[in-house]
Formats: C-alpha cells, structure tokens, sequence
C-alpha cells in the first residue's frame, strides 16, 4: 500500500513539472540554474553556455535534468547519456573531425598559460568553444569547433617543447586522478608529439583537460585538437512509398498483386492496397500482408478473386524505412 501511494505522489509530482515545464520554461531554467550554481561555474563561458543549452533543451531533456540528483545525472540528462533506446552512448560515440586548430600554446598564452612548467605542475584548459572566454588567453585560437556541452571526449595532439631537464607528461579530464600511464616522454633540447583521445570533464571554470609534469622541469606545451566524440544524434527515420498498379482479371480466382521491393538499404514496415476499379460484386480481397516469397520479406502483397466479368485495377504499395547515418 506504501509503496503504491508512493509511487502515485511520484506521479503526480512528474505531471506538475512537466505541466510546469510546459507553462514556464524559463521560470525551471532559473531553478536548475540556481541549484547547480556552484557546479555550472562563474565564468561567461560556463553561464552563457548552460544558459543556452537549457534555452535549447527540449521539454524533456529539461524534465530529465530538472529530476537530477547529481551533478553526475545532470551532465549525462544534458549530454544524452541516460538514454532510452537501444545502443550505448559510451561505446557508439560518433567522432567529428576538426581541422587542427591551436587550443593551447605555452609559449604565447598568458599566466597561468605561460610555460615553462616543472615537476608537479597542472596545467588545466579549455578545448571547448569559447576557449578564450572571460578574457583569458591560451596561447592558441578562440574557437576551435568543439561546441560548449556537446561532447565526451576530444582527439589531440601534444606536442612536448622541453628546455631544461628529461621528463614525461600525463593527461586526464579536469577535476580526475591523473593515470599511470604517460602521454609524452620527453628528452631535453628535443621537441615531441603525441596524439591522444581523452576524456573531458566540464570544470567550473570553464575548463576540460588537464596535463600534469610527472618529472621533468622547464617544458611548454603546445596542444591542438583534431576532432571530438559526441553520443549519437537521434534522427528522424527515413521513408519512402513504393507502389505498382496490377489488374486482378476476370473470372480469376487467387490473383496476386506485389508492390515493387524496397530500395537498397530500406526494410519494410508496411504496405497496403487501393482498389481503383468500378465497384464489382464478384471481386474480393482477401488479404493485404508482407510479401512470403522472400526472407525477410521486402515488398507488399494484395490477394484475392474476381469471379466478375470484369477486370479490375488494384494499386498496392509498400512502406519502406531506413535509419539514416550521421
């Protein structure tokens, strides 16, 4: 009984939220904004960012991350990865290639952007646009194409410019533990690269990455990215109307009509039929079905007898469908 009366007031507070959602959207926007202010950061970049990505939310995205009890949930409702279909959004992320662009040169950026760094130091930064918000200066572009809240993991490349003594540098998402394993291992007076597909995670203050000098001292660093991971767009499922016009003949009994097969790379969903003929009292149909003949079947089959003494005319179409690639 317990149970039951607790899952009606869940009910009932999911369908004045989502009545809410629907009456003042903005008014939740302004209540998510206030309980996650510490999470979402200070910065231009983070508020304009989550300001436009819940302005751009559909109502049930918002509904999702308004239910959110973690940071975590709020993250994965707004990136999509709390999905409700079939697939998995941490191993069928789609990558989008990116020219190379600078995010971070050391060289040329301002504190705390400014190499040379030494052992222990962490340098966090943005990969993600506005990478220059609220004034500060990487050293590279202001915009690479890796859009605010939109992605999961970014492919880059680092580049070790060392003028001091041998080390090795570690990359991991802003706010992690930094790995075991190194990125770079460098030796003094010699410039090296290295690409690397990582993990963001969206800092407060705007940042995704992080790079940490296990040894080494008096090295800059340079990074570039190359593209992003991003879980897969939802599209709209294509369709298309495939159909023939057949004659059921007279005095005919078991006369069969078949729609022409789907294109390549569609499968059927439906079919149906449209007797054009004048209205005849021996002519019957008798079935409209997916086509046996073939497995799986592809086109549409329409199935009767015309005892008449007159021919018949009978339009028969199939529905075809296909999951368009991104």
């Amino acid at each position: 009984m317990q149970r039951a009366q607790e899952a009606y007031l869940q009910d009932q507070r999911s369908a004045a939220l989502r009545d809410r959602i629907a009456q003042d959207k903005a008014a939740v926007i302004s209540d998510i904004s206030a309980r996650w202010a510490s999470q979402m950061g200070q910065t231009e970049k983070s508020a304009v960012g989550w300001s436009n990505a819940l302005g751009a939310a559909n109502p049930e995205k918002l509904f999702q991350i308004a239910q959110a009890n973690t940071w975590d949930g709020v993250i994965a409702a707004q990136l999509g990865t709390t999905p409700d279909a079939l697939g998995s959004v941490t191993s069928d992320l789609v990558f989008t290639p990116l020219t190379p662009c600078r995010v971070l040169d050391t060289r040329l950026g301002d504190p705390p952007y400014h190499g040379p760094y030494s052992v222990g130091d962490n340098i966090s930064f943005a990969v993600t646009d506005p990478i220059n918000s609220a004034g500060k200066n990487q050293g590279g572009a202001a915009n690479c194409g890796f859009p605010y809240l939109s992605g999961t993991g970014v492919a880059l490349n680092i580049t070790a410019v060392p003028v001091g003594a041998s080390g090795d540098l570690r990359i991991f998402p802003v706010g992690g533990t930094p790995p075991s394993a190194s990125i770079i291992n460098f030796q003094s007076g010699i410039n090296i690269a290295n690409a690397a597909n990582v993990a963001i995670a969206y800092g407060a203050g705007g940042n995704d990455v992080t790079i940490n000098v296990e040894f080494g001292s008096n090295v800059y660093i340079v990074v570039d990215i190359l593209g992003y991971f991003a879980p897969p767009v939802a599209t709209a499922v294509q369709t298309t109307r495939v159909a023939t016009s057949g004659t059921a003949p007279a005095n005919t009994s078991n006369w069969i009509i078949n729609s022409p097969a789907c294109p390549a790379g569609y499968s059927l969903v439906g079919g149906g039929y449209n007797d054009r003929g004048p209205s005849l009292s021996g002519n019957w149909i008798w079935g409209s079905y997916p086509d046996p003949s073939a497995t799986p079947s592809n086109s549409w089959r329409a199935y009767g007898n015309n005892t008449s003494n007159t021919s018949d005319t009978v339009d028969v179409y199939a529905i075809c469908a296909r999951v368009p690639g991104r």
